[in-house]
């Protein structure tokens, strides 16, 4: 069995953990997996390129080397018509890796019918075809919600969370975790869909008895 792990975010993120968890755990027979990257000076990076790939070509490659692997974990869809490329007698070899922001269209509701009509059929079409895939791998229970109720209670959901690359602030270390204000973390990253600042304005209002932690180490560009 031989998987091919692709990295379709172009900054390669998470690639080195992922790789390191497969390549030092024994359960796992490191000659069977394959680790595609799309950034060549991630790539020039890695010291160790036994079973990595570089290939800089832009679309979907699950077909590409659907010849010679039987399997492919995507971390990321490379867009949010992926699903729709990859031909169906393939979609059952692809587990993928939702990291929130390639979740998917969502069902909308539009002025105008003819808007509607349109997205809606993208948004069920593509319900449909990642139904097809062998499973979504999410981080945690958010997750889980916002993707069943996407693709339906009935969606091949598997926990997949990444080693963390997260280190505490000296700041928050000791007591100053254990004090009377009450923590909120706010979104996982900087992305304009996690709504900072609406949620920062609901919060205002009680603004001296809390905590805010707001992870921004990736996201949409400033």
């Amino acid at each position: 069995m031989k998987f091919l792990h692709i990295f379709n975010c172009k900054g390669g993120g998470f690639f080195d953990g992922v790789m390191s968890a497969i390549r030092e755990n024994s359960i796992f027979d490191k000659n069977e997996h394959y680790y595609l990257i799309r950034n060549e000076a991630k790539y020039n990076m890695i010291e160790n390129k036994e079973n990595v790939i570089l290939d800089l070509e832009k679309g979907s490659l699950v077909e590409k080397y659907s010849k010679d692997f039987d399997a492919f974990i995507l971390h990321s869809l490379d867009s949010l018509d992926e699903p729709h490329i990859i031909p169906k007698v393939l979609r059952k070899k692809v587990f993928w890796r939702t990291w929130g922001h390639d979740a998917g269209f969502d069902f909308v509701v539009a002025k105008r019918i003819t808007v509607m009509i349109k997205k809606d059929l993208r948004f069920y079409r593509q319900r449909h075809e990642i139904n097809q895939f062998a499973g979504i791998g999410i981080a945690n229970a958010v997750d889980e919600i916002n993707m069943k109720k996407k693709y339906g209670k009935h969606a091949k959901l598997y926990r997949f969370p990444y080693n963390s690359n997260i280190r505490i602030n000296d700041n928050y270390k000791g007591n100053n975790l254990h004090n009377s204000k009450i923590k909120i973390l706010v979104g996982h990253s900087g992305y304009s869909g996690d709504k900072h600042i609406a949620s920062l304005e609901k919060l205002l209002p009680v603004k001296d008895k809390i905590e805010i932690f707001m992870p921004l180490s990736y996201g949409d560009k400033a």
